[in-house]
């Protein structure tokens, strides 16, 4: 294939440019569906390119399915447990924002605070101080 400036992109430029797309089209062009696709398909190039690029991606996927329906959800929480394992950050939240999206708040509530805060350092106020 010939490139305009006649070298091929690196991995490392070529992954931020997929994502930004994405986000594009996610954000400015409304169409979240085609969004996540496009994600979905960036798993092999964040694992290509490193553990930032990973984080930065399961992120990534958790706010645009979280913005879409169900199976947007499931496909998501699935990618992200492929690149991070299934003892990842991101479960605890798309086990709440499922609930949510069945109209479940209070189960919401409870998977969120049965696990261990990561915003809120030893001594902090949690959640439920915040709220009283």
């Amino acid at each position: 294939m010939a490139y305009r400036d006649g070298f091929e992109p690196s991995i490392q430029r070529t992954f931020p440019a997929r994502l930004l797309a994405a986000l594009l089209d996610r954000e400015i062009y409304d169409r979240g569906p085609y969004a996540l696709h496009q994600l979905l398909s960036l798993k092999e190039l964040a694992i290509s390119v490193g553990t930032d690029s990973i984080e930065q991606l399961c992120q990534v996927l958790f706010e645009t399915a979280s913005s879409l329906d169900l199976p947007s959800m499931a496909k998501a929480r699935s990618a992200v447990d492929d690149l991070l394992g299934t003892e990842n950050p991101f479960r605890q939240y798309f086990d709440a924002v499922a609930y949510l999206m069945q109209q479940q708040p209070q189960s919401a509530l409870a998977t969120l605070d049965a696990q261990k805060r990561h915003d809120v350092e030893s001594g902090g106020r949690s959640r439920k101080g915040l709220m009283n």
